[in-house]
């Protein structure tokens, strides 16, 4: 009998609708304000809304509806986790966990993951049910956010009703990644003897061309360079720190002898980054349009948070003899901005936030201040101990320039001293 009473009760209310939604056509009114979907619930008339609307309406109709079911699938998923904690408290632990063994459809840690989502306050306030995933699964990954990085991706669009379970893993580690990097740059800047968490080199290899015809055309000609076993002796592990990496600068026929300076300073190769020049060069088998990264780490380096590595092949215009392109650096601050940093054979002013050596180091111009014309000094800046150490010991390893071969026309210019300099601008050089 009553669902013969509510038969005619649903025919009334569907056909009232109808009509006032046709009486506003008629005058022209838009008809959506009446598509409230709470009656359909009330009345039992079909969920399509009426065919006596136009298209845009029943579109709007449409997703209001969606969004409304949408929005029950998160509370729905809340709900259960607060259901589960009253009956938690109301049964005891024993009991309870009893229950969930042989009662309920899912095991006991699913069940804690149901409360600890109804007890987030921020999976709960109004305002972001709209914004969730209506995976509890997803929801979980929500709770092992920090406040900061929950409200800024919520901010930026990141947390989205599409966004999967994985998504949310990928964002927890990378913020757990820039935590473990920036608790290491402040024990490493805090130590008493300067130790490095970044080196960056680009040794003065020797390259010894085939025939005298090459000579012109070699490094030789333009800095010093030194055999690869003065190299490899060079005291690099007294300024690197427990947990370091290293980037090396490597020319395509000197990979070979790259890879074994990188072992005897104390480091396990693992990548390389590929520089492509806008212009070849030359070469033997081919004429050499690139020049490799190599990275070596020692220790518990972090390595890039997935989701976050540069591409591997990196193409950038060619600068001066040996200048190397400004994505390399930029790449490095991006993955270690605390980290201390230095680079070896730097070639001209050093880089803001780092120490230098070479004997082509320049003297580093003073960074603006906030009152400066030049504005504020640059956010990538390190922050480094003021006070300079002595000269390191690998300077002191011989590495005079050795008679190169050169032709008639063109000189060899022989620094006369090696450098070690900071951002701050002290240096110490000792002759060589």
């Amino acid at each position: 009998m009553a669902a013969q009473e509510k038969g005619p009760a649903a025919a009334d209310g569907e056909a009232s609708l109808v009509d006032q939604a046709g009486a506003l056509i008629a005058e022209g009114k838009p008809a959506q304000a009446l598509i409230r979907y709470d009656a359909p619930k009330a009345t039992g008339f079909a969920v399509c809304p009426p065919k006596v609307l136009d298209e845009d309406s029943r579109a709007k109709a449409w997703a209001s509806r969606i969004r409304e079911r949408w929005q029950d699938s998160v509370q729905a998923i809340i709900a259960i986790g607060e259901l589960i904690h009253e009956a938690q408290k109301d049964l005891g632990h024993g009991r309870f966990v009893t229950m969930v063994r042989d009662d309920l459809p899912f095991d006991e840690r699913t069940a804690q993951r149901l409360m600890k989502i109804a007890a987030d306050p921020r999976l709960t306030k109004a305002t972001h049910v709209s914004l969730l995933p209506p995976h509890w699964g997803t929801l979980y990954e929500l709770t092992k956010l920090d406040d900061a990085t929950f409200e800024a991706r919520i901010a930026d669009g990141t947390i989205c009703p599409e966004m999967q379970r994985r998504d949310i893993s990928v964002m927890r580690k990378a913020q757990e990644r820039a935590n473990r990097e920036r608790v290491l740059g402040e024990v490493q800047c805090a130590l008493p003897a300067r130790k490095y968490g970044v080196i960056l080199a680009d040794p003065e290899w020797r390259f010894e061309p085939w025939s005298t015809s090459g000579m012109d055309r070699a490094a030789g000609n333009h800095y010093p360079t030194s055999a690869t076993e003065v190299i490899a002796a060079r005291d690099v592990p007294s300024i690197a720190a427990d947990d370091c990496v290293l980037f090396l600068w490597a020319t395509v026929p000197m990979l070979p002898q790259a890879l074994l300076v990188m072992g005897a300073w104390g480091f396990a190769y693992k990548s390389n980054y590929c520089w492509g020049k806008d212009k070849a060069g030359t070469g033997y088998w081919g004429r050499q349009r690139h020049e490799l990264l190599l990275i070596g780490t020692k220790g518990k380096i972090p390595c890039p948070a997935q989701g976050e590595q540069w591409e591997t092949l990196q193409i950038a215009p060619r600068g001066r003899h040996s200048e190397k392109p400004e994505w390399a650096y930029e790449m490095i601050e991006a993955y270690f901005p605390t980290l201390p940093k230095i680079e070896l054979n730097c070639r001209g002013v050093p880089r803001a936030g780092w120490s230098a050596w070479g004997n082509e180091t320049a003297e580093p111009v003073a960074a603006p201040t906030g009152n400066s014309p030049g504005g504020a000094a640059p956010a990538t800046a390190a922050v480094m101990p003021s006070d300079m150490p002595d000269i390191p010991d690998f300077l002191k390893v011989e590495n005079r320039a050795v008679p190169l071969k050169q032709d008639t026309n063109k000189q060899v210019s022989r620094g006369s001293s090696l450098r070690v300099r900071d951002d701050g601008g002290d240096a110490h050089a000792r002759d060589v």
